[in-house]
């Protein structure tokens, strides 16, 4: 089967509407939430967030990414329901270490300010992890207008369950909940999707586990410490930033990344996925395509993103102002210096998967291990400094990794080209 660019476009713009549905009316809430809600509160949504957000992907030993790789098409809902039934196991005893040493943890890790809602922890790990292996399942089957509807599920529903329960009790928890709520109706969503496709996902067999950690051990051995380390560049950042400066200027970092980096996020997410499922076909087809297209899509990005980014540098904080109220300007001073990092990230999208299609885990695996390390050390040399220059030294950092990312991605591929 020939597989075009205008199939990879058309897939990217399926997953880009269901984005684009959850962003609006993600922005159109944040500016109530934040009547609602304190910069505190938002501190703690990220502290909570920024946890599970690094650790969902031990829960899933990177299966999920496996259920697309996957070249046995018979093999593949075994490795899906591996995946889910790892990822339960790792929860029961998340929750079951939260209980008995819920008091140590804390006190050990600075984290102080999510006591309160510890055992959440759980729930949220069990749902993110179920979310993305569903997520894999479905762009292997190619189902690409499923995977944007559960984009909906989870933005929308989040961003509407947080309105809803802040209206009734503006607390932290309720960011909380909300936040979990969302990955929740993704999930319900996804699984929906699945049932109808006849796809079964509860014929747990430990058998199965076994079998399927042995066929892709490579891949779970340096892949998940690589998005182990690759989230941890994203997810370590607040936590330190709550650590040195405080819950408000965490806070407003991750109003920031709501407003300008989510969107961003959701599109660089959806393009690597298409990427993801349609690029192991037009690897067998011809390695060359695959550059190909890739440079055809940063040059579309560039054109696309050039002028509001501009804008965001140039207003950035009035327009914050203008949008969030007053006491939030603050956000478009700290949007604005992470401008410089969504830019080289959304620009570096299409080779994201490049070094791990192309087999080059190990490559991957250091590259993101590098890049934490350096952002870590970053972040705490200059801890003693203004916030906005931290946050600048953050993101010109982190544009420097993904530049240098997108060189590796060019060399892989075209090795692949020259050994076809």
């Amino acid at each position: 089967m020939k597989i075009t660019q205008n199939s990879y476009i058309s897939s990217a713009l399926k997953l880009l509407s269901g984005t684009v549905s959850g962003q609006i009316i993600l922005l159109i809430t944040t500016p109530i939430l934040t009547q609602l809600f304190t910069p505190d509160d938002f501190g703690v949504l990220t502290l909570f967030s920024s946890v599970i957000g690094t650790i969902w992907v031990l829960g899933t030993l990177s299966l999920d990414i496996a259920i697309t790789l996957e070249n046995d098409d018979k093999k593949v809902d075994s490795v899906g329901r591996a995946a889910i039934l790892f990822s339960l196991s790792l929860g029961t005893l998340v929750l079951i270490i939260s209980l008995l040493f819920k008091v140590d943890i804390i006190a050990k890790s600075g984290l102080e300010k999510i006591q309160p809602y510890l055992l959440l922890l759980p729930v949220g790990f069990v749902l993110i992890c179920y979310y993305y292996i569903l997520n894999g399942w479905l762009i292997r089957l190619n189902q690409y207008g499923s995977v944007s509807l559960a984009k909906v599920g989870q933005q929308g529903g989040m961003a509407i369950a947080q309105l809803v329960l802040g209206y009734f009790y503006p607390k932290a928890v309720m960011l909380l909940f909300g936040y979990i709520f969302g990955y929740l109706l993704g999930s319900i969503v996804q699984l929906i999707s699945l049932v109808k496709l006849k796809v079964s996902v509860i014929n747990f067999s430990y058998t199965n586990l076994h079998l399927r950690i042995r066929d892709h051990q490579k891949l779970i051995k340096y892949t998940t410490p690589a998005r182990l380390a690759n989230l941890g560049s994203s997810t370590m950042p607040p936590i330190l930033i709550a650590y040195f400066f405080g819950l408000d200027y965490a806070g407003f970092f991750a109003i920031s990344q709501r407003v300008v980096g989510a969107p961003i996020n959701m599109i660089t997410a959806s393009i690597s996925q298409v990427f993801l499922g349609e690029s192991r076909k037009m690897m067998m087809e011809s390695p060359a395509k695959v550059l190909q297209t890739c440079k055809k899509i940063v040059l579309y990005l560039i054109g696309l993103s050039f002028i509001p980014f501009c804008i965001l540098l140039w207003k950035g904080p009035v327009i914050a102002g203008l949008v969030l109220g007053n006491d939030y300007s603050y956000v478009g001073e700290v949007a604005k210096y992470l401008t410089i990092m969504y830019f080289f990230r959304l620009i570096s999208t299409p080779f994201s998967m490049t070094l791990n299609i192309t087999n080059n885990h190990s490559v991957q695996f250091y590259w993101d291990i590098i890049r934490l390390i350096t952002i870590v050390s970053v972040i705490y040399l200059s801890r003693n400094q203004d916030f906005l220059f931290v946050v600048f030294s953050f993101a010109c950092v982190q544009a420097a990794f993904y530049l240098f990312h997108y060189v590796l991605s060019i060399q892989s591929i075209k090795k692949a080209t020259v050994n076809e």
